[in-house]
């Protein structure tokens, strides 16, 4: 079970990095969400609204020229049942720029519940909290 999750959990970020945000939806349930801490921001319910929210993510970083890289480690499932699991991780993402230079751009944890479908684990909900967000009211 650990290395099939982990194995979706480090999927995501490469397709997501790679710009290939139909992949990433695809580790969703069909009706998964995926949710921010940044205020405002409504959760993505559903591969295709999850595809649209990266999607546009992901644009703005290639028109801004940057590589995302996310890394992703301390993968803990905290809780387990029958066809279901909670996890949390720390994520940080590195950003090169434009001009070659790379920097920490943030960090924070995802929090995830997966659940198998026909043998296969899948996200169904996905949060991710930034460390810049801690203080603030969360939803």
């Amino acid at each position: 079970m650990r290395e099939a999750i982990e194995d979706v959990i480090i999927r995501y970020a490469w397709a997501y990095d790679e710009g290939e945000v139909e992949v990433a939806a695809g580790l969703f349930t069909a009706d998964g969400t995926l949710e921010v801490s940044v205020p405002g921001v409504a959760p993505a319910v559903g591969r295709e609204a999850i595809s649209g929210f990266l999607g546009a993510a992901r644009e703005g970083r290639r028109e801004r020229g940057e590589q995302p890289r996310h890394l992703v480690n301390n993968v803990r499932i905290v809780a387990s049942a029958a066809g279901e699991a909670q996890v949390v991780s720390y994520m940080t993402l590195v950003v090169t720029h434009a001009d070659g230079r790379a920097v920490v751009d943030c960090a924070g944890t995802y929090t995830d519940r997966f659940v198998l479908e026909e043998n296969v684990w899948k996200l169904a909900r996905r949060r991710i909290d930034f460390d810049r967000d801690r203080d603030r009211v969360r939803t």
